[in-house]
């Protein structure tokens, strides 16, 4: 019998939309099974021993790592949709009452241009003097205001920004998908493996860890459960959950 030890990376995708996505750089994959078990013992020697037994395929469950981290995939594993946020110029955004020592957000990033002024009937600007720009997040904090004459409140900020992507999180169904790894066993002559789930229910997103005080980047922690294709053959060469094929001899 030749030895065969399994060591690989690859690619993992899913079919949405119609067309297959690839899901970017996954650094952990795997999958297993949980069942259930159904036991009986015999009552008539006084050793109650197991006489029957047999499990029940109670769920094939699904976890990984995702390494790559933007709007599809949050989109994808935490049950978002995406939206396009145009980039453009913003006027009288009103900040509230500003005293000194507040921090206010603007409603967009990617700020610049930013002017700031009060309330009276000819608006009076805030020098750049009295405030500090975080433009990428669109903060300000107000370390000073003029004392003479005082501003009238409430302030308000014009502004151009970037515009950018923005998720709106959980807030969508995570639905069915095909699911698909193609990859490279380094253990066995980089011979090719492919692993198809057909029904694939990725359960929302398990965490994502925002700080990290150590130097590797960070990924998103997924799981789901391959659910039966029942449309496929009880008895067929594929099966009704998946199929592991190894590619070549």
């Amino acid at each position: 019998m030749q030895e065969r030890y399994y060591f690989a990376q690859g690619r993992c995708f899913s079919k949405e939309g119609g067309k297959w996505v690839w899901w970017g750089d996954m650094p952990e994959l795997s999958f297993g099974a949980t069942v259930e078990t159904v036991k009986r013992k015999e009552s008539y020697s006084g050793k109650k021993g197991t006489v029957v037994r047999f499990d029940f395929l109670d769920a094939v469950t699904f976890s990984g790592k995702v390494g790559q981290i933007d709007g599809a995939a949050l989109a994808r594993f935490a049950g978002g949709t995406v939206t396009t946020i145009a980039p453009g110029t913003v006027t009288g955004e009103v900040l509230g009452t500003v005293t000194a020592g507040d921090i206010i957000m603007l409603e967009h990033g990617g700020v610049s241009s930013l002017v700031v002024t009060d309330s009276t009937g000819s608006p009076a600007t805030i020098a750049g003097s009295n405030y500090e720009l975080f433009p990428g997040h669109g903060r300000i904090v107000f370390n000073t205001l003029p004392s003479s004459p005082a501003p009238t409140n409430p302030l308000k900020a014009a502004y151009s920004h970037t515009g950018g992507e923005q998720i709106a999180l959980f807030n969508a169904t995570v639905g069915y998908m095909p699911f698909r790894f193609e990859g490279i066993n380094r253990a066995d002559n980089d011979r090719p493996v492919i692993l198809e789930f057909y029904k694939l229910s990725t359960s929302f997103l398990k965490s994502f860890q925002l700080i990290t005080s150590g130097t590797e980047t960070l990924d998103l922690d997924v799981e789901g459960e391959v659910l039966l294709d029942s449309t496929k053959p009880p008895s067929g060469a594929l099966g009704q959950f998946g199929r592991f094929v190894l590619v070549g001899s």
